[in-house]
């Protein structure tokens, strides 16, 4: 492909985004866990121990029928 990845079927697309949506929930521009303290607090934790890389935050989709 061009893209340098086998496609997927749906039932591996479906997964993987269930997965990308998991993490998404939990870290995301939006989410609930870092509308709390505690979770601020366990955010700039992780941010550390990370050296402040960004999280995966782009997911391109590539489609046909």
């Amino acid at each position: 492909t061009d893209l340098g990845e086998a496609w997927l079927s749906k039932k591996e697309a479906i997964n993987k985004y269930k997965k990308i949506f998991w993490w998404y929930n939990l870290y995301g521009d939006h989410a609930t866990f870092k509308k709390t303290l505690l979770g601020r607090i366990i955010f700039r934790i992780i941010q550390k121990k990370t050296k402040n890389k960004p999280l995966p935050g782009w997911y391109d989709t590539h489609a046909t029928l």
